[in-house]
């Protein structure tokens, strides 16, 4: 199984962070949840432009917490969207587009079971 944390990562934002490293995961699974919230309402009504930019948000913020799985993940989301040379509005776009953001919230979940273990 492939881990879902870069334990390098998360030792070393424990160890800038402190007594702060709590917040820190606590509001990147905040900030989180509420873009996939804006990622479900932007797939159902094709604002592709917007998912890129939340894409381009989480990918940073996703290393920074060592959800470095969830990172690769984007990275890839990212390339498809920005290499996709068909209509985004096209059915097989938004079919595949919709699959690898249900992907991306199995990562999620992992990673947030998996985090516990660190706070």
């Amino acid at each position: 199984m492939i881990s879902v944390i870069d334990e390098n990562l998360i030792n070393e934002a424990k160890d800038i962070l402190n007594d702060k490293f709590s917040d820190f995961i606590s509001n990147y699974i905040f900030d989180t949840e509420s873009i996939f919230s804006e990622i479900d309402i932007c797939l159902a009504t094709g604002q592709f432009d917007i998912i890129q930019l939340n894409l381009h948000r989480l990918k940073s913020s996703s290393f920074q917490v060592g959800a470095i799985s969830m990172f690769d993940h984007i990275v890839n989301m990212e390339k498809f969207m920005q290499n996709y040379k068909g209509d985004m509005a096209a059915i097989p776009f938004q079919t595949r587009i919709g699959a690898q953001f249900q992907n991306f919230r199995g990562m999620f979940a992992d990673y947030r079971a998996a985090i516990q273990d660190y706070l």
